[in-house]
């Protein structure tokens, strides 16, 4: 039992690590050369084909649910049961014209869509899945969308 003490410690240290102001618990990538309108309609592909529900759009993000894992169960769950949801929110952050950051944030919901809803951000190793959806969308663009030229 000694021996997880630290293991334990280890990760309730990294899920405080996970902060939604900067670039830590986030991930993001560069696209150029898509609108917006390109921009949604591949993110919408790539995280629906991967179980997750479109719940909200704007010209700024798109926000995505899908029910916990196991996973999720284990590190933020009560074990009694499926009580999680995971909410990815993709940000458009515009850096010119046709020149956006895909930035995600990622939060754990407990006890969704009810009363007594709480989230967290999540742990920063599931940044690393999120960073390859995004580098999805972008290959996706590109073959789907070649630039002119």
């Amino acid at each position: 039992m000694s021996r997880l003490f630290p293991v334990l410690l280890l990760v309730l240290s990294l899920g405080s690590c996970a902060v939604t102001g900067g670039p830590v618990g986030q991930t993001q990538v560069r696209i150029k050369g898509y609108p917006v309108p390109q921009l949604q309609q591949k993110t919408g592909e790539v995280f629906t084909r991967d179980g997750f529900i479109l719940v909200q759009t704007m010209p700024d993000r798109m926000v995505f649910e899908r029910s916990g894992g196991n996973t999720e169960e284990i590190f933020y769950g009560d074990w009694m049961g499926r009580n999680t949801a995971v909410r990815v929110t993709v940000h458009f952050i515009r850096k010119g014209s046709n020149d956006f950051l895909l930035r995600t944030d990622s939060r754990i919901l407990r006890n969704p869509n009810s009363s007594f809803e709480d989230q967290s951000d999540l742990f920063d190793m599931q940044s690393l899945k999120y960073r390859r959806y995004l580098s999805e969308v972008r290959k996706e663009l590109q073959r789907d969308f070649p630039p002119a030229g």
